[in-house]
């Protein structure tokens, strides 16, 4: 609610269910779109533009480069969809966990919390049972587990599981993958639901509620832009004259064509360059969000909703400043950017920055 009130107070009117359909250029840069509604088609012009998509559509439209999938075979991160379960006793979970906690990879729990699951809500994490997977599996569990752990946390009903299982390998540019996903996600989330009734303490008498509604695509387009974050940026806590935020997501990449995931911590942290966020060959755009210049295990961590939160605001503030002067976003400097951001409280991530301690 607080999202939709600060858009309706800035004016800015939205437009759902609208599809870009083609670019309209000029003199290499974009400026106006061709979309289509339940109306019909409309062209919609504009001063600046910025592609968070996700799949970086407007920007591949536009004519811009860009990567998709690992090296050697092109294949990207599993799509999938996490799925809710209600009425399960989460202290007789925990306390399965931690029976078997030789097979779990994380469990956070509050140490402090009672019997009741009203103290665990929105404050549990637990991940692994891989073990137990293959065990059950050998003794003749026949449903589908796709991946070789499961993650679950609580959710704000007590009670309230969610649960991160299924993935499906396709390519979530494409119609028909994206369909089978939305079938077979379904199929995967019924059986994990029945192995863990049958052999997870707590969920004997759950409920199962519902699947996401929407499909999660991990990975699509990654627009090439004027300079490509690598993973050795990520890992050794890399910093740019240029940057325009310090993320310290984990490295998380579910394995393309596989059932195994990495979640490699990366420390204090790295910084976002700006020219991630422009696109090499076509002007008057930008992108944001996940379809950044990033390459496949960089991709790991910049996905992630801190990464998407920075980029989206930076890239914000250039088009903004681009529209207001009537120009071209190529003509707005990191410089500016940097210190309006800045002004805001935001840590950037460049190398002369005194990080606070609290991050250190």
């Amino acid at each position: 609610m607080l999202l939709k009130e600060m858009v309706e107070e800035s004016g800015v009117e939205v437009l759902l269910r609208a599809n870009v359909v083609q670019t309209v250029m000029k003199d290499g840069a974009v400026r106006g779109l061709l979309i289509r509604t339940k109306s019909g088609e409309s062209l919609v012009l504009a001063k600046a533009f910025v592609d968070a998509s996700g799949d970086g559509d407007v920007a591949a439209l536009a004519g811009a480069q860009f990567m998709l999938g690992r090296e050697g075979d092109g294949l990207t991160q599993p799509i999938t969809s996490y799925f809710r379960v209600l009425n399960v006793n989460v202290p007789a979970l925990i306390a399965d966990c931690e029976a078997n906690r030789a097979d779990m990879w994380e469990v956070v729990y509050p140490k402090e919390a009672g019997n009741r699951n009203e103290d665990y809500a929105m404050a549990v994490l637990l991940t692994g049972f891989q073990q137990r997977i293959k065990d059950k599996v050998a003794e003749g569990f026949d449903g589908i587990i796709p991946k070789d752990h499961i993650t679950m946390k609580t959710g704000l009903i007590p009670g309230e599981i969610s649960v991160n299982v299924t993935r499906y390998q396709g390519n979530g540019l494409d119609d028909r993958d994206l369909s089978r996903a939305e079938i077979e996600i379904r199929k995967q989330a019924y059986c994990a639901f029945d192995f863990l009734q049958r052999y997870v303490g707590g969920f004997e008498d759950a409920i199962f509620l519902e699947v996401a509604p929407k499909l999660g695509v991990r990975e699509t387009r990654r627009v090439t832009g004027h300079y490509i974050l690598t993973e050795a940026d990520v890992r050794g806590n890399g910093r740019f004259d240029d940057a325009i935020g310090l993320c310290n997501s984990p490295v998380d990449v579910h394995e393309p064509g596989g059932s195994r995931a990495i979640m490699d911590h990366v420390g204090i942290g790295y910084g976002i360059p700006w020219r991630t966020l422009v696109p090499l060959d076509v002007d008057n755009i930008l992108v944001a969000g996940r379809c950044i210049s990033v390459d496949a295990i960089a991709f790991g961590s910049t996905r992630n909703v801190p990464a998407c939160t920075m980029t989206g605001e930076a890239t914000a503030i250039a088009a903004a400043l681009a529209a207001k002067r009537n120009v071209p976003t190529s003509a707005i400097t990191a410089s500016e950017v940097q210190a309006r951001l800045k002004a805001l409280g935001v840590w950037l991530g460049t190398p002369d920055e005194d990080v606070p301690d609290v991050l250190k």
